[in-house]
C-alpha cells in the first residue's frame, strides 16, 4: 500500500475532528493508520455501513483497489456525508487502518478528502465532534424535530462492566463475550436505550394518542402510547418493548415507560459485552432546554439478570433539523460485508 506521508499536511483542518480511540471493529488494525491517494471506483450508500471503492498504486508500482468501509447512513448523515458524496472518477486522498489480514483488500476509513479540499470524517468513533452545521438552525419550541446525541455518550457505553456492577451472570457473560457474535451481523437491532444514544438522528413526532421516537437507524420506529393504557398483561415482547407515556409538570418533561422487551444478545461494541433479559425495564424522560437548542435525555435502567442496580445517566441532544434521516433498512450484505469466518 502506498503511503503519502505529507498527503494530509495542507488539510490540518480534518485533524480537528479527530479524536483517539480504539474501534471494535477486530477484523481492522486500528493502532495503525495508512494514507493513500486514487480515485474512487464505487460507492455504496448503506447501512449499517457505507463503502466505497478506490484504485490506488502500491510500493511495487502495481494498480490495487481497495474497498473503504465507514459508518452507517443514519451515523454518516451528521459527519456530512450524503448520497452523493462521492462520484465514480473522484479523486481523494484517504486515512484509514488497515485490515489485520495483510491479504485482504479492505480498509476502515478514517476520513476523506476531495480533490476540492472537502473533508469528509469517518467511522463516528475516531472523531471527537461533527462538523458545524452549514445553515442557521433557530430554535424548538417543544421536543419534537431532530435532535443528535452527542458521540461521546454512545462510546462510553451502557451499560458496561468498567462503571457499572453486574450481577454474577452479568459478569460471566462479559468474560466469555467474543466480538465475532456481534448481532448486527445478522441485522439485529440494538435495544432502546442503547439505540437513542446512536450518534444519528433521533427524530420526534407528537400526534394526538402517540408519540413517535425514530432513530435513525434501520427504519426503528418507537411507539409510546399516550392515551392512558397500561402495559398489556402477556403482551408481546420485542427489541424495543412496549412503552407508554405522560406529561410531567405543566407539558415540559416526557417520561416514557418501557417493559416487555424480548432478550437481547451482547454488543460487540467496546465495552459493552452485556446481554440485557426480558426483565429489563426503561424509564426515559425527555426535556427541552430553556433555549430550545438542547434536549435533555434522563434514563434508568433496571435488569436483575445482568445489572446488580439500576443505572441512570443523563445525556444531552443537540437540535439539529438540518440533517435528514435516511431512514434505510440493514442490508445484510453490507452487515456481513468483511466478517471474518465465525
Amino acid at each position: 500500500m502506498r503511503v503519502f506521508r505529507i498527503s494530509l499536511l495542507p488539510v490540518a483542518s480534518f485533524a480537528a475532528f479527530c479524536a483517539s480511540a480504539h474501534h471494535s471493529n477486530y477484523q481492522f488494525d486500528t493502532d495503525a493508520v495508512v494514507t493513500l491517494e486514487g480515485a474512487v471506483t464505487g460507492f455504496e450508500w448503506k447501512n449499517p455501513h457505507i463503502f466505497f471503492n478506490i484504485d490506488t498504486i502500491d510500493e511495487k508500482g502495481d494498480r490495487v483497489n481497495y474497498q473503504v468501509e465507514g459508518d452507517g447512513v443514519g451515523m454518516s448523515a451528521p459527519l456530512g456525508w450524503r448520497r452523493d458524496s462521492l462520484e465514480i472518477g473522484d479523486r481523494v486522498t484517504v486515512e484509514a487502518s488497515p485490515p489485520t489480514d495483510p491479504r485482504r483488500r479492505s480498509l476502515l476509513g478514517r476520513g476523506v478528502v476531495k480533490a476540492d479540499g472537502t473533508i469528509l470524517p469517518m467511522n463516528s468513533e475516531f472523531h471527537s465532534g461533527y462538523p458545524e452545521p452549514s445553515v442557521e438552525i433557530g430554535a424548538a419550541t417543544d421536543i419534537s424535530g431532530r435532535w443528535l446525541p452527542r458521540i461521546e455518550d454512545f462510546y462510553a457505553g451502557l451499560p458496561n462492566g468498567a462503571s457499572h456492577p453486574l450481577t454474577e451472570r452479568g459478569q460471566a457473560a462479559s468474560e466469555v463475550f467474543d466480538p465475532r457474535e456481534n448481532p448486527q451481523y445478522d441485522c439485529v437491532q440494538h435495544a432502546a436505550p442503547r439505540i437513542m444514544l446512536y450518534p444519528a438522528i433521533n427524530a420526534i413526532e407528537i400526534h394526538e394518542d402517540r408519540i413517535t421516537l425514530r432513530p435513525d437507524w434501520s427504519n426503528i420506529e418507537r411507539v409510546v402510547w399516550m392515551d392512558g393504557r397500561s402495559h398489556p398483561s402477556g403482551g408481546e415482547r420485542t427489541p424495543q418493548g412496549h412503552s407508554i407515556g405522560h406529561w410531567e409538570g405543566e407539558g415540559e418533561t416526557l417520561v416514557v415507560d418501557t417493559a416487555l422487551f424480548s432478550a437481547h444478545p451482547a454488543s460487540s461494541l467496546r465495552r459493552l459485552p452485556v446481554p440485557s433479559s426480558g426483565e429489563k425495564h426503561l424509564v426515559e424522560r425527555f426535556t427541552l432546554a430553556e433555549n430550545g437548542t438542547m434536549l435533555i435525555y434522563d434514563i434508568l435502567v433496571e435488569d436483575p439478570v445482568y445489572l446488580a442496580e439500576p443505572v441512570t445517566q443523563t445525556h444531552e441532544w443537540d437540535y439539529r433539523p438540518d440533517i435528514v434521516p435516511g431512514e434505510m433498512d440493514c442490508d445484510l450484505d453490507s452487515a456481513r460485508r468483511h466478517l471474518i469466518d465465525r
